[in-house]
């Protein structure tokens, strides 16, 4: 009998039309970038003043100063166009690969995975997305540092002339400068924030809540679960973001060289020359950027997956409605799924 039905099963995938396929594979990657770019679009200033506060190691209240001064509002906004990219292809490939993996390891039950399981999907997911997205982490990186190679007199104005840059002034290998320190970062981020987010949201929480508060407000699980991994999260990623950054933006020396070697040069350098608190510079601005975030980015995956339900459904009511006149005839397989 199984077997009957994995064969019904199959053969009714195969009879679904080539775009609802696609749009069911897709669907998990768009909804992520579209959730990152939401939450992004609101973080930027402070994702801003952090990357300059761990370059210049000025205070936030100085570098949000400066800013001001330098550019006003607009100025908070440098480099939006390389966020709302980085926020599609590394975002949406996190949370979609994420949501992939994790589905996978729970085996098709309604329990999710073990912790041990979902760490290890959501630091195979971030590995994956960091190598991908790191050329436009670097256009960002040099784009929010108000980065002006030696060529131009004038900052990156958007992100397809900072990757030009990076190519012309550094070749192809540029694009791939600090992609360990990024990959660390994704991994030391995701691992505690999307796995912690799950096994938070589904196993700890609805023990801590009563039933009547979670159905009288039924986002209080999702927003705390989110910002404890938020916060988890910032613990464990500030010192491979702090490496990542200096990586990314330095710049050749006097005798043409670059002032560290990779990650480890740079690790040991700065433990030499700043001390081992050096690595959580900006621990209060990135808190401030990292914990709303987290918490806006899964309020939004989770009302994008409800608003795509409830059009899904409304569209299928709709189309057996227009099945019932006459002369009206649609397939079924052809109702998106």
């Amino acid at each position: 009998m199984a077997s009957t039905r994995d064969h019904e099963g199959d053969d009714e995938g195969k009879r679904r039309p080539v775009f609802a396929r696609v749009w069911a594979s897709a669907r998990p990657f768009t909804i992520g970038a579209l959730a990152g770019c939401c939450s992004a679009t609101l973080m930027t200033p402070l994702d801003l003043v952090k990357v300059r506060q761990q370059i210049t190691g000025e205070s936030a209240y100085r570098v949000a100063r400066r800013t001001w001064k330098a550019d006003g509002l607009r100025g908070f906004y440098a480099g939006i166009s390389a966020v709302w990219l980085r926020q599609v292809v590394y975002k949406g490939a996190v949370l979609g690969l994420y949501d992939v993996f994790s589905g996978a390891a729970a085996g098709g039950s309604e329990t999710p995975a073990p912790l041990a399981r979902l760490v290890l999907c959501a630091s195979g997911a971030a590995g994956c997305a960091a190598v991908v997205g790191n050329p436009v982490d670097r256009a960002l990186v040099l784009m929010q540092a108000n980065y002006r190679s030696k060529r131009q007199a004038r900052p990156y104005a958007h992100v397809g002339e900072a990757l030009l840059g990076i190519v012309r002034t550094e070749g192809g290998r540029g694009l791939l400068r600090g992609v360990g320190a990024t990959a660390a970062r994704a991994v030391s981020l995701n691992a505690s924030f999307l796995a912690g987010n799950t096994y938070l949201k589904e196993v700890i929480c609805p023990q801590l809540f009563p039933v009547a508060l979670v159905t009288q407000c039924p986002y209080v699980i999702t927003v705390c679960s989110a910002v404890s991994a938020g916060f988890l999260s910032c613990v464990t990623s500030l010192p491979a973001d702090f490496v990542k950054v200096t990586l990314q933006s330095q710049q050749k020396s006097g005798t043409g060289k670059q002032v560290y070697a990779g990650p480890l040069d740079c690790v040991r350098e700065t433990v030499r020359t700043r001390g081992v608190l050096a690595f959580y510079t900006g621990f209060g601005t990135y808190v401030a950027k990292q914990a709303p975030m987290a918490t806006l980015t899964l309020l939004f995956q989770d009302a994008l997956k409800r608003v795509l339900h409830t059009f899904r459904s409304l569209f299928r009511l709709g189309v057996r409605l227009f099945c019932l006149f006459p002369n009206r005839k649609i397939r079924p397989q052809l109702l998106v799924r």
